[in-house]
Formats: structure tokens, C-alpha cells, sequence
């Protein structure tokens, strides 16, 4: 597996990433009939699913991310998956792709648009190096906006999905 970068999206900030060996499509996890994380454990970045929520937002090398119950105490969750549709890897290209997919996916997993949400949004995306082995898998994820005078970063408990926050 090749690098993949974590690029922050709609907000003031960047943070990259990258994942790459045999560890980024591993899932120790337990998961229910639905999917949903009710043990947590190890997932490497190939195997992440919509839903899957985890402590903090990766950065410096990710191969893999230690999931946990969303019904738990976490600070980010997965909301959505998709492959960018570009004929060659462009760093910037890649990233605006990642920012309106994962935007326009927001609001029908959270129920408020991305302006009125609580959450910030980030992506995980495919680097230089995967795109060359096929790589074009986007990860969107969101995590709470800390409270006024609170200390970042925020966490939260129960997932995102339909919560309208």
C-alpha cells in the first residue's frame, strides 16, 4: 500500500497524513449485524466504514486507526466514502474533489447543513503514491467543535448520524 493524506476541509486548517503496508486493511474490531463498532480495535485505513468513529483525527503516518463504540466517549466519526472521478493525481484537484464530496454528503448523514452544524469536517485522501496502485478512496469525517472556552479537542458521545447538531 502507498501513502494516503488527511487534508482538513472546510475549515481553516490542513493536517496531512499518510498510510500505507499489509496493517491498512486490517479490522479487529467486533461489529454487529449492522456494522456498528461494539468492541473496538485496530482498522486499517482501506478498511474503515461509514459509521466507524475513533478517538482523535490522524495525523503523521496512518496505517491503521484505533476504532471504538461510537456510543462511547470519541472525537471523530466516518460519514462518508466515495472515490474521486479525476483522470491523474493533482494534489489540489484531490483535495477539492475530497472538500465537495464530502460536503455534499454532509447534511444527509448529520440532517443540518455543514453552517449550522457543530461538527468540523476533514478527509482522508489518497496521496501520490496510492493513486499510482489505484487508490481513489475519499474519507470523510466529522468532529465536534470544542465550546467556547473549552479545551480542544472536543469529543462527544453517540454518533452524528440524523443527530441535526
Amino acid at each position: 500500500m502507498s501513502p494516503r493524506n488527511v487534508v482538513g476541509i472546510l475549515v481553516g486548517f490542513a493536517l496531512f497524513a499518510s498510510a500505507c503496508t499489509a496493517t491498512s486493511e486490517v479490522d479487529e474490531t467486533v461489529r454487529d449485524d449492522r456494522g456498528a463498532v461494539v468492541e473496538g480495535g485496530e482498522v486499517g485505513v482501506f478498511a474503515l466504514n461509514v459509521g466507524d468513529c475513533f478517538t482523535d483525527v490522524p495525523t503523521g503516518t496512518v496505517e491503521s486507526i484505533e476504532a471504538v463504540p461510537c456510543a462511547g466517549e470519541h472525537g471523530v466519526e466516518i460519514y462518508h466514502l466515495f472515490d474521486v472521478s479525476l483522470d491523474s493525481f493533482d494534489e489540489e484537484e484531490v483535495s477539492t474533489s475530497a472538500g465537495d464530496g464530502c460536503l455534499a454528503a454532509f447534511e444527509g448523514y448529520v440532517g443540518t447543513s455543514y453552517a449550522n452544524s457543530i461538527y468540523y469536517s476533514s478527509s482522508l485522501n489518497p496521496s501520490d503514491q496510492s493513486w499510482k496502485q489505484g487508490d481513489r478512496e475519499v474519507v470523510c469525517m466529522l468532529f465536534p467543535v470544542a465550546a467556547e472556552g473549552e479545551p480542544e479537542p472536543a469529543t462527544t458521545s453517540g454518533t452524528a448520524r440524523g443527530s441535526k447538531l
